[in-house]
């Protein structure tokens, strides 16, 4: 015969919520870091062809408060590190010449960790200046210190700058990320 364990509620010794189970099966963890954070204004004039950090400096929502807006990172203590599911979209567009190639960094104290080749915006037509970037993975958090970060890399012809474009009062350009484990 099969036994059966009826909980609703588990707490920590010290009297701290740990995970509540809902009659139709899900369970809430109580304290699981996630955030998204996004641009209040189009960050201008990126260099062509060097490695430039996203200045994301709007806080959307974080749970754990772990985005260093003076930094332009997220960053983990002893009690939010772990496994983290990231994620950013970008929107660029380039002045002074056409895109020729671009990369979007997910970096992993201040390296590269993941990365992505952005694609040309197109609609009727394939725009020479203009590219979108996705990108997504898990990052390994797990000292307290660790902190992931954004940047960009884009080469445009003729040496011309970029500009990282604000999605205003919609979400097109941001970071968002919470722990798996």
């Amino acid at each position: 015969m099969a036994s059966i364990l009826k909980v609703e509620n588990i707490e920590h010794t010290n009297g701290t919520a740990g995970l509540q189970i809902a009659s139709n099966g899900i369970i809430t963890q109580s304290a699981l870091p996630l955030f998204m954070v996004d641009l209040t204004a189009n960050q201008t004039g990126i260099t062509d062809n060097v490695e430039t950090r996203v200045d994301f400096n709007e806080v959307v929502f974080d749970t754990d408060n772990g985005w260093d807006n003076t930094n332009y990172r997220y960053v983990v203590d002893d009690n939010s590190k772990g496994y983290y599911f990231i994620t950013c979209d970008l929107y660029i567009n380039t002045v002074g010449g056409a895109t020729e190639g671009a990369s979007l960094y997910l970096r992993k104290n201040g390296s590269v960790h993941i990365s992505s080749i952005g694609k040309a915006r197109y609609i009727g037509a394939i725009s020479t200046t203009e590219a979108f970037f996705s990108v997504a993975g898990i990052i390994d958090l797990t000292t307290s210190g660790d902190y992931y970060d954004v940047a960009i890399q884009s080469d445009v012809a003729s040496g011309g700058t970029s500009t990282v474009n604000e999605g205003g009062s919609r979400y097109r350009t941001y970071t968002s990320g919470f722990r798996l484990r």
